[in-house]
C-alpha cells in the first residue's frame, strides 16, 4: 500500500526492530507524509484514517512533541492524497462519502495537532 521509497520503520528507529514501538521519527518520516501508491479515492481516504489513528495511538502513549517537520509532515500527507485521489465516476455516492472522509480524517489531523500544542502549553 505505501510506495517503495517510503523508508520502513525499522530504517528509522532501532528500537522498533525489538519492540515494534511507534516514535514521532516514524509517524513523520513513514506515514504522515505519505500517500498510498494507488490514486483510488477509497484507499486514499482509507489511508488517511489509518494515520490519523496511528497519531491517536501515540497520543495515548506519548507526547506528540510539535516540530516545524511533524507540522509539515501532516501538510504534506493531507495534501498528497487529497490530490492523488481520484474518483470513479460510477461509484457516485460512495465516491462522495470517500472524499468526503479524506477531508475530514485531514481536518482530524489538524485538530489533532492543535490539541497537542494546546495541552502543550497548559502543561
Amino acid at each position: 500500500m505505501i510506495p517503495s521509497d517510503v523508508p520502513r520503520p525499522y530504517q528509522i528507529s532501532e528500537t522498533f526492530r525489538k519492540d515494534d514501538s511507534l516514535t514521532q521519527a516514524i509517524l513523520e518520516q513513514c506515514y504522515l507524509p505519505c500517500s498510498p501508491i494507488t490514486s483510488s479515492l477509497e484507499e486514499n481516504a482509507k489511508f488517511s484514517v489509518l494515520v490519523e489513528s496511528l497519531v491517536r495511538l501515540f497520543l495515548t502513549r506519548a507526547d506528540l512533541c510539535l516540530t516545524p517537520t511533524l507540522d509539515e509532515a501532516v501538510e504534506i500527507g493531507i495534501n498528497e492524497r487529497e490530490k492523488k485521489a481520484k474518483s470513479d465516476r460510477k461509484r457516485g455516492q460512495e465516491a462522495e462519502m470517500s472524499r468526503l472522509f479524506l477531508k475530514m480524517s485531514g481536518q482530524r489531523l489538524r485538530s489533532l495537532l492543535l490539541w497537542a500544542e494546546q495541552s502543550t502549553l497548559d502543561d
